[in-house]
């Protein structure tokens, strides 16, 4: 598939929350962009220097910022929409255990 993915977006936190299929899974803040990481995504942002998000002073790693590059390539723009979404699945699905 290519291209970005539909995606919709709510008020929330003095920012927003984006969400993909009904999943939550970014927030944008501060005119920047923060997707959901897990150990299976966070190194891609990482190799990029994508710090995490930074609420009150307290950095949330669950979220990384969006590498600017990525908003110029929509095909690229919708994978990273859908590993973001799937890190949040997959969290979700650890924290209801």
């Amino acid at each position: 598939m290519s291209k970005a993915r539909p995606v919709r977006a709510r008020k929330m936190f003095g920012g927003g929350g984006i969400y993909f299929n009904d999943i939550f899974f970014a927030i944008f803040d501060d005119d920047r962009v923060f997707f959901k990481v897990d150990a299976q995504t966070s190194g891609d942002y990482e190799a990029r220097g994508m710090g995490p998000w930074i609420l009150e002073g307290e950095p949330n790693e669950n979220y990384r910022e969006l590498p600017a590059d990525i908003w110029s390539n929509l095909d690229k723009l919708g994978e990273w929409i859908e590993a973001a979404a799937a890190a949040a699945e997959r969290l979700s699905k650890r924290k209801r255990k």
